[in-house]
């Protein structure tokens, strides 16, 4: 009776989001954030006018502008004094340059980005975590979890955010509401529940992704666009409209629908591509737990076989399976861009994962794979802070360890070992 009755209830909650997600000028999540993320390094590298490093610039006053609110630029009040370092985002005075990407991110000529339907684009980007108080989250994530450089946001749409950006370009996002009628879709979840909410992944354009599901029987809606302007703190030093458009399957397509797209404006997104594969860049967005980017989201699903055809109906390609002895769950390995997703389902009526199914009330992200330089440092590290032991064992990537959900708000946490890939032969 209890569990028909939180079922309903968490029904109600992702109708109400679903609905309030399509009256938001933006996504669920901080897409805002990433672009200021993008501007902040790009003005590190180039060193454009009116640009200070974090720890000069956190008293400057900019502001961001959405549409037509403007809003306080990364407010050291936002996070509390016992973390040390908020990241706030530093204006540059001009336009991100077009020329060059990343060679995976280079467009061809005679490229069909609707032959697919990511279009080429790098797939999955980051995850929104909701949380029931961001500061003491951000404190755990920091000063105990060994995530760097904390960046810390509020959006008109009600949201307040910190996020934490990796070398690939990916990121993870802690939200709460800090306006409850503005997001009540987000205040109606952590009044019940703490964890991983969406899933976004980075598609080439929305014409080319609603042409390829439309070629599939899956007709989108139209895409909803926000932009932003970031506000320099002197005179002349404004940086121009930047803009990006999200676009969501209709309700039902996958399980739980737990994933939306994103795509940024091609020029400035290649060039930022272009601009991480410099050392130096890379190393503003390095972090103590030597985590590199998010490479998997594991959606708990009731059914595996059905799941693995809904996301297979969308053009995603199935890759293999396996068994997730600690969590009680059988896995599928669905591939996303350069990530992965990876549906999981209990293999009975106990397990961890049975008993998330039970507490979110149906299909949901339970975890997070991300890629670490080096794992025996970050289990080292954890142990530390933690006072708990980190055994390594063989997951799906290798060499991994694990963060429990009581320790990270809610969602399971993996490192797994990059391994450098061979040269080219």
């Amino acid at each position: 009776m209890f569990a028909a009755a939180d079922a309903n209830a968490d029904a109600n909650v992702h109708a109400r989001a679903t609905e309030e997600r399509a009256q938001m000028n933006g996504p669920r999540s901080g897409a805002l954030p990433l672009v200021v993320a993008v501007l902040w390094l790009v003005g590190v590298l180039v060193g454009a006018g009116g640009c200070k490093k974090a720890e000069e610039g956190a008293g400057g006053g900019a502001s961001v502008v959405v549409g037509s609110s403007v809003v306080p630029e990364v407010v050291p009040k936002v996070v509390p004094k016992a973390v040390p370092k908020v990241v706030p985002a530093v204006t540059v005075g001009a336009k991100a340059g077009g020329g060059g990407a990343a060679e995976i991110d280079r467009a061809a000529e005679g490229v069909d980005r609707a032959a697919t339907l990511l279009g080429g684009e790098r797939g999955v980007d980051h995850v929104g975590i909701a949380v029931k108080d961001l500061d003491a989250a951000t404190r755990t994530y920091h000063e105990v979890l060994g995530f760097s450089r904390p960046i810390a946001g509020r959006l008109p749409n009600g949201i307040q955010n910190v996020n934490y950006y990796f070398p690939d370009a990916t990121y993870l996002e802690t939200l709460v509401p800090w306006d409850r009628d503005k997001a009540g879709w987000l205040a109606a979840f952590t009044a019940r529940h703490s964890g991983a909410l969406f899933g976004v992944l980075a598609a080439w354009s929305p014409e080319a992704t609603t042409a390829f599901l439309g070629k599939r029987g899956v007709k989108v809606g139209p895409p909803i666009g926000g932009s932003i302007v970031v506000q320099g703190r002197d005179a002349g030093t404004a940086a121009p409209d930047e803009t990006w458009q999200t676009l969501f399957l209709p309700d039902g397509t996958l399980p739980g629908d737990p994933l939306y797209f994103i795509s940024y404006p091609r020029a400035p997104r290649e060039d930022f591509l272009r601009k991480l594969e410099d050392r130096g860049a890379q190393r503003q967005l390095y972090h103590e737990n030597t985590a590199l980017g998010l490479r998997a989201l594991w959606i708990a699903v009731p059914d595996l076989a059905a799941a693995t055809a809904a996301y297979e109906r969308v053009g995603m390609a199935r890759g293999r399976t396996f068994t997730d002895a600690a969590l009680g769950a059988r896995g599928q390995r669905i591939e996303a861009g350069r990530g992965e997703i990876w549906l999981l389902a209990p293999e009975g009526k106990k397990g961890a994962l049975a008993g998330f199914l039970h507490e979110r009330g149906g299909p949901g992200i339970v975890g997070v794979t991300l890629m670490a330089g080096s794992v025996p440092a970050a289990a080292r590290l954890l142990a530390t802070r933690t006072k708990r032991e980190y055994p390594a064992y063989e997951g799906p990537l290798g060499s991994s360890i694990r963060v429990p959900p009581e320790l990270t708000h809610g969602v399971w946490i993996e490192l797994a070992q990059y391994l450098v890939p061979p040269p080219p032969r």
